[in-house]
């Protein structure tokens, strides 16, 4: 009898800690949405992107990813493009240092 109530520990153990395991899940999730609500917004204030095309944000622990591609304004070099995409990063990292890699792609469309 004692293996069968051993046996139910068991099991009910492992269900209690999968039903955490689920919520810290769905409260991760919950907060990377919020999260990337919020780099995207701050990326379409910022006066160099026309328009965000796409975007994805990976929470790595406590280290986010951002891979973006947007539409960004007009600019008379290359170099002036390059250094108003590194503004839009800074400004990235400046309002939410979890940021911890940044792949910035400017396009015409998505």
């Amino acid at each position: 009898m004692s293996t069968q109530a051993d046996s139910f520990k068991s099991i009910m153990y492992a269900l209690a800690a999968n039903a955490v395991i689920a919520v810290a899940k769905l409260f991760a999730a919950l907060y990377t949405g919020f999260i990337r609500k919020k780099i995207e917004a701050e990326l379409e204030n910022c006066p160099e992107v026309d328009r965000v095309l796409n975007m994805i944000t990976l929470q790595l622990g406590n280290d986010i990813m951002v891979a973006v591609k947007a539409r960004m304004g007009e600019f008379p070099t290359a170099h002036e493009m390059v250094v108003a995409i590194n503004r839009c990063e800074a400004g990235l990292r400046g309002k939410f240092p979890e940021i911890r890699w940044i792949f910035f792609e400017p396009d015409i469309d998505d």
